[in-house]
């Protein structure tokens, strides 16, 4: 939530460049915060590094037995009271979580080749996956139940990230291209990452947007606290 609302004070903040009177240091700001968004990519870049390092770590624990012990109390520190029994399992159970630990490398790696993947073509895959691991028991299987769900919907928050970035972006190529021309591009190359198809884009309704992570198209009004809704950059009317 706190990343979401950040998203939308950026935006704000970036529409109010935007509005303000047309002139060659608003254009120079925008191309400015062009250098700092991320590309549409880098949220996925990242996540691929991270299951990629936390395989890694899993492996190099699982290879020291039961040294792997170093491995296993890190999570237990960030764990919550109400989960003082799976702390305990954890500990007393150190072979259980060992055992789900190695099955739980072929997810991680699954999950990095899915991240180095576009978006909308693992969907399914990633939406299976999640359901098996929803049903898994978190005192049988404490490593997938827990700790490898909660990273497959970490894809989902990427993915809405990119959106953002990538209607942003458009967005404010779009007004430079305004600013320097006196009207909007015609068209744009600028894809969706949710959908791998070009963004919605309709100038002389002012709309230009992103799906967003729910895939689903809401005519372009823009995400609320809380509610899915499309990634959009309003466009000023009138071309």
């Amino acid at each position: 939530f706190g990343q979401q609302v950040r998203r939308e004070a950026i935006r704000s903040l970036l529409l109010a460049v935007r509005n303000s009177a047309p002139s060659a240091a608003a254009e120079q700001e925008l191309r400015d915060w062009l250098g700092i968004l991320p590309e549409a990519d880098d949220p996925f870049h990242g996540l691929e590094c991270a299951y990629r390092g936390e395989a890694a770590r899993m492996a190099a624990a699982l290879s020291l037995g039961e040294g792997s012990r170093w491995y296993l109390e890190p999570w237990t520190w960030t764990l919550r009271d109400w989960d003082a029994g799976l702390c305990f399992l954890m500990d007393a159970g150190a072979p259980i979580a060992r055992l789900d630990a190695a099955a739980a490398l072929g997810e991680y790696m699954w999950l990095a080749d899915s991240a180095s993947q576009p978006y909308w073509q693992t969907s399914d895959e990633r939406a299976q996956r999640s359901a098996d691991l929803g049903r898994r028991s978190p005192w049988k299987h404490p490593v997938r139940a827990n700790w490898v769900a909660s990273h497959v919907s970490d894809m989902n928050d990427a993915a809405d990230i990119s959106a953002g970035c990538a209607a942003f972006r458009a967005g404010i190529l779009c007004d430079i291209a305004r600013l320097e021309t006196g009207r909007y591009p015609d068209r744009i190359d600028a894809v969706d990452p949710i959908t791998g198809k070009p963004l919605v884009y309709d100038p002389d309704r002012g709309l230009l947007y992103s799906l967003g992570a729910d895939a689903d198209d809401d005519g372009g009004a823009f995400r609320v606290a809380g509610m899915d809704r499309d990634w959009s950059w309003p466009l000023r009317t009138g071309r």
